[in-house]
Parts: C-alpha cells; sequence; structure tokens
C-alpha cells in the first residue's frame, strides 16, 4: 500500500497537520514517538527489514507494528515532507551501552527539521530513550521533555545527544550534518539487521517511551524507568513475554519468532 497521510496521522493520534510550521513538527513528533513502538521481532523471525515507503507503511500504520530507527524515522521524515517541511536525513553513532568498545559504525537514523527559520532535531527511532520533541539543534541545547531532560552539543561539527537517567547523564549518539543517501541507510540496515555481532540481531527488543516511563525488553528481561529509578524483572515463560508484548508495547508474538533461550 502506497503512503497515505491521512492514516498516518490517524495512527499518530495527530487530526490535522495542515501547516509546517513548529506546532505542528512538535505534534506529530510526540504523536509518533508516543504511539509507535520500538521493535525488531522481525529480525528474529529471520524477515528482512524493509525500507521502502509502501512496506513501512503497511508494517507500521496498516499492520499497527512498530520497528527501529531506519523504519521509524523514515516513515517519520515522508510524513513531514508531505506536509511541507524541509528534512535531512543524517546517520550517527550510538554511544549507550557501548563502553570501552571503541568506535561504534553508523548504525542511526535521525532527523534535522527546518520550521519557522530555525532547526531542529527529530528521532523517533531511538526507543525509550528517545526524545518526544523536537530538540533545537542549537549548541548547549537544554530540553525538560516531561521527566526527560535532554543536552545537545557540537565540537567541531561533531553533534552529540544526551539524555538523564536515574543513575546519571549518559552519551545516546554522535552525528555530523554531512549528507547521507538511500544507498548509505540500505548498507547500515544490513549490518544492523543481519550482521552476527549486531545487538539487533542476537538480542530480541521491544521498547517504548511515554511522558513519564520508559519500557525496554531485551531478551527476557523487562525494565521500567522512571525519574524515580529502574524495576526490572526477568521472564519465565512464553505466556509471559507475549503477555508483556502485548499489554506495554502493543505487539503480538509471532508463532514463528525466535525467543531467547531461557525463556520457556
Amino acid at each position: 500500500m502506497e503512503f497515505e497521510l491521512e492514516s498516518y496521522l490517524r495512527r499518530v493520534g495527530v487530526e490535522a497537520a495542515a501547516t509546517a510550521d513548529v506546532a505542528t513538527l512538535a505534534a506529530v513528533h510526540a504523536g509518533h514517538a508516543l504511539a509507535i513502538p520500538f521493535e525488531n521481532i522481525d529480525i528474529h523471525r529471520g524477515l528482512p527489514i524493509r525500507l521502502e515507503l509502501s512496506a513501512l507503511f503497511d508494517k507500521l500504520v496498516v499492520q499497527r507494528r512498530g520497528g527501529y530507527c531506519f523504519e521509524q524515522n523514515a516513515l517519520l521524515a515522508a510524513a513531514l515532507a508531505r506536509i511541507g517541511f524541509r528534512v535531512q536525513r543524517l546517520c550517527g553513532r550510538v554511544w549507550i551501552g557501548k563502553p570501552g568498545e571503541g568506535l561504534p559504525p553508523r548504525t542511526h537514523m535521525m532527523l534535522v527539521v527546518e520550521a519557522e527559520g530555525g532547526e531542529y532535531l527529530v528521532d523517533a527511532g531511538f526507543g525509550c530513550h528517545q526524545p518526544i520533541a523536537p530538540i533545537p539543534l542549537r549548541d548547549g541545547a537544554r530540553v525538560k521533555q516531561r521527566a526527560w531532560e535532554f543536552t545537545l552539543g557540537c565540537d567541531d561539527g561533531l553533534w552529540k545527544l544526551r539524555t538523564e537517567r536515574p543513575d546519571g547523564w549518559t552519551d545516546l549518539y554522535t552525528f555530523t550534518r554531512e549528507p547521507q543517501h538511500a544507498i548509505d541507510f540500505e548498507v547500515a540496515n544490513h549490518y544492523t539487521s543481519t550482521h552476527p555481532r549486531s545487538r539487533f540481531v542476537t538480542t530480541l527488543t521491544a521498547q517504548r517511551v511515554t511522558a513519564d516511563v520508559r519500557h525496554t525488553l531485551r531478551g527476557a528481561v523487562y525494565e521500567r524507568m522512571t525519574a524515580a529509578g529502574i524495576e526490572r524483572r526477568a521472564l519465565g515463560s512464553r505466556e509471559e513475554l507475549a503477555g508483556l508484548l502485548d499489554e506495554v508495547f502493543g505487539l503480538p508474538l509471532p508463532e514463528d519468532v525466535r525467543l531467547p533461550e531461557f525463556v520457556g
């Protein structure tokens, strides 16, 4: 099915988006970030991650599934461009969860969007740590988005996004303004979804952010993060995992998904 802006807007809970202004950008960004979960279930079914716009629309809008950054932000970029925004797709290096592992590859897509004479970092594809509103693309920007705070800095052309967690501030990712092309994302997507050392290949995940809670499933461990602290619990059965995916993430558990070995 081809991309339909009206269907997309219904999916993300936005009634209308007729004007390419900051208010519309914020509404669409927040709607997408809060409505569509982050997940890599298809990788663990042995299915390819397709980046054609028609495939993204069918999966995330028609089937009401989720996806990871290349899927989420490509769909969001298409919607914003259709509304009338000027959108630049960029690729960055993910640092969270990778202490001491050396320089990570560029495996994350984010967007820079122009609105009313300003530029904003827009990202609905970074799982539980993604912003829920645009962040001004300005060195030293610091924004509070309900329970979540972010900073954005630039050093000699290298931008860095950070967020505060209950255990302190952490680097999320870095990026430059170097133009990226469709083939660049195809290569990064292929690595991310097929390389045996990719965390998306080794670990089943579903993630979701709300205004006050960051939800994360990795393997058979569920984490619930608020500003006050982090709670974790291990899942012990396929039924428990299926129930969690449905209740927290709004996702079905397909029969053919390969589950972690320690899930019954």
